[in-house]
């Protein structure tokens, strides 16, 4: 475990229209972690729930079956963050997150995060239109479970991946 050089939330899109004061002052609240390959950054099912940006590298989202089957939901770079559900309802983890790569991670507590939606309403907007979006892709994949047979299922989830604004990488 090692702390990251530099504290820069600068690149996070959904804190995009801030200026660097506040900016600033939200850097100040966080606490800042380097996570290495394969490591665990939060784990299904834990009671934590702040919320974390990722200001450098890639992480995997993702659930494991009672088999203990790992299945992946979706992959975060640079500039997106993930636990604001946790944060928002204060439930356990929904996901495990793990660190693809060496990432620079900013926690944030789950007070601080609400309190900067409340602030600044540009954010929490975003943060709701990212959880609509979660919302719909999640329906959508329901749908095809339900009544696709198995390739078709890929073949819609090929589609899926090449389409941002249709459930592919998430768009903030």
């Amino acid at each position: 475990m090692s702390v990251p050089e530099t504290h820069d939330l600068a690149g996070i899109v959904i804190l995009e229209g801030l200026n660097e004061d506040q900016l600033r002052d939200f850097e100040k609240s966080c606490r800042w972690r380097r996570f290495a390959p394969d490591e665990q950054i939060v784990d299904q099912q834990s009671d934590s729930n702040d919320v974390y940006f990722i200001t450098r590298g890639r992480v995997r989202v993702v659930n494991f079956t009672y088999s203990g089957k790992e299945v992946a939901l979706e992959d975060l770079t640079a500039g997106q963050y993930f636990g604001e559900l946790a944060a928002i309802d204060g439930r356990p983890r929904s996901s495990s997150v793990v660190a693809l790569e060496d990432s620079d991670i900013a926690k944030m507590s789950p007070e601080r995060f609400v309190a900067v939606m409340k602030m600044y309403p540009d954010v929490g907007l975003k943060v709701m239109r990212n959880m609509a979006g979660i919302i719909r892709t999640a329906t959508e994949r329901i749908v095809d479970l339900s009544t696709l047979g198995a390739n078709s299922r890929v073949h819609g989830e090929l589609l899926r991946q090449h389409d941002p604004g249709n459930g592919g990488p998430r768009a903030q």
